[in-house]
């Protein structure tokens, strides 16, 4: 007798649901080791290095990498319905993917912070251009919105608030609050709590708008294709 095949079922608000509270609790235990920075508490180098949201390779950094890897595979998803079915959009939606996988990547191998400092110096930025990669990042902000007007007037009202809402907390995170950032961190040591609290919020933003993406990506999918299944198929 065949063996049943071993399924795997993923329910939209219990995802959104499991996500929103990691974020919360990451952020919760980032401001609690903040709070406690005087204190000796066991084992505070491991956990306090895994619980900062403003430091490369630590929980928060990781937690949003793979979010947004999870959201470009089903922004690609998207995609593939589309064209499967003769959308117009297919290539908007595999758009998306690539910009979300970009980010994601670039959440662990830090390619803005590099272009912080140098442009920085050639440009001569101070205040909320301290971090000199925002210049190009707001000017790409822009660009991504005008070209995207017309796919997101095509989609349906909720779908494209929702995918609205998800880019304003990521960008008004990444770069609205590091622009925020800047004016702490060229005036201050970033140890700083009011760059601490930008920071945070800046994290917090993000990681709240790749949930809503996330969330908004499969509720658009199920509703489209019903289920998405997740196949392992062996070599033949």
């Amino acid at each position: 007798m065949a063996e049943r095949p071993l399924g795997l079922t993923i329910r939209r608000r219990a995802v959104t649901r499991y996500l929103s509270w990691f974020v919360v609790a990451v952020v919760v235990l980032h401001l609690f080791v903040r709070l406690t920075d005087a204190m000796d508490l066991p084992g505070e180098t491991l956990w306090r290095r895994l619980a900062n949201v403003d430091a490369e390779n630590t929980l928060p950094t990781w937690l949003s990498a793979v979010m947004l890897l999870v959201a470009a595979a089903l922004a690609g998803l998207a995609g593939r319905h589309e064209r499967r079915s003769g959308g117009r959009d297919s290539g908007h939606w595999t758009a998306m993917s690539l910009i979300v996988l970009v980010l994601s990547v670039d959440e662990i191998a830090s390619f803005h912070e590099a272009l912080a400092g140098p442009l920085r110096q050639a440009l001569g930025l101070s205040g909320v251009f301290y971090y000199g990669w925002v210049v190009p990042a707001v000017a790409a902000v822009v660009l991504l919105a005008v070209v995207s007007k017309r796919f997101l007037w095509r989609l349906s009202p909720g779908l494209r608030w929702r995918l609205i809402a998800a880019a304003a907390l990521y960008f008004g995170g990444a770069v609205g609050m590091e622009m925020v950032s800047g004016l702490f961190a060229g005036e201050v040591e970033r140890g700083g709590w009011g760059y601490t609290l930008a920071s945070t919020v800046e994290e917090t933003l993000e990681m709240a708008g790749v949930v809503l993406l996330i969330d908004t990506l499969l509720l658009h999918l199920t509703g489209r294709v019903g289920r998405i299944e997740l196949v392992l198929a062996g070599d033949r």
